[in-house]
């Protein structure tokens, strides 16, 4: 909402001037206060002509200027306490990386309740034992895998595994063919754990829920604008989008039922007009 309204700001300003004071002063503040440009200019001139030397360095702690990048794929989508609550703990890794300490690990908040993680061991071991043209010795080797196994993992399988990855990457279900892949990376260094691999799984399927919420907002924008749509009906469609259930004006209610009617107009993207029907149908 924020972004639609400075959108309609910027656009009646350039409309009264292009050169506005206020839209030349906010550039100047970006460009010489926060970006320094100037600096940046010598910066850049000095790795052009060498004098300044690039050194690449693996770190998986970014340093406190990488902070906003890490937070750049959530920025739309996190409340600011989630916002200050994840720079507050990225900034206490630093401190416990230059004491010399194991910093914790910043991880996805949502876990799998332990119920859940029984139910996913027993559908991977019902996937093991259902795979065709899989030796049994190889089914075996899965089940006892998924089930903590780490040592003494016949050499045949994991041999198979490299061997035949391609096959496995086409026919074998989704859940455990990545869980094995998981696995097998994994036993090389003796990181594995369920709870890593829970974390990780957690964390993308936020990461894909997080993108598919920036690329709602996007089409909206997009399309809203084209159809000049009621800003009311547009604020209730943000709010939809942000995951609330009820409240909505009686003109959106009207509007979406509308909108479901009609053949969808080009203006609007593919993913926001399946999520405008869907929402239709939900309110119904």
């Amino acid at each position: 909402r924020q972004q639609v309204s400075s959108m309609i700001l910027m656009s009646s300003l350039r409309r009264i001037d292009p050169n506005f004071s206020i839209m030349k002063e906010a550039k100047r503040e970006v460009l010489e206060d926060v970006m320094d440009i100037e600096k940046t200019k010598k910066v850049v001139k000095g790795i052009e002509d060498g004098t300044i030397k690039l050194v690449e360095m693996d770190n998986r702690i970014p340093s406190p200027f990488g902070f906003n990048i890490a937070l750049q794929g959530h920025l739309d989508v996190m409340k600011i306490e989630d916002k200050h609550e994840f720079l507050r703990r990225m900034h206490q890794m630093v401190l416990a990386k230059i004491s010399g300490q194991e910093p914790e690990r910043v991880r996805a908040k949502d876990f799998i309740k332990p119920v859940e993680r029984n139910a996913f061991k027993e559908q991977l071991k019902r996937e093991a034992w259902n795979l065709k043209r899989t030796p049994r010795f190889a089914k075996a080797e899965i089940v006892r895998i998924i089930e903590g196994a780490r040592e003494d993992i016949d050499p045949r399988f994991l041999d198979g595994v490299k061997k035949y990855r391609d096959e496995i990457e086409k026919g074998w279900p989704e859940e455990l063919r990545k869980f094995i892949f998981t696995v097998l990376d994994d036993l090389k260094t003796g990181d594995f754990s369920y709870q890593q691999y829970w974390d990780e799984e957690n964390a993308q399927k936020q990461l894909e829920a997080d993108e598919l919420q920036r690329k709602l907002v996007d089409q909206l924008i997009v399309g809203a604008k084209k159809t000049k749509l009621d800003v009311l009906v547009r604020n209730d469609l943000f709010r939809m989008i942000e995951g609330e259930k009820d409240k909505f004006r009686g003109e959106t209610l009207k509007w979406l039922k509308e909108f479901a009617s009609k053949p969808v107009h080009k203006a609007w993207g593919d993913d926001i007009a399946k999520f405008i029907l869907r929402k239709s149908e939900e309110l119904a």
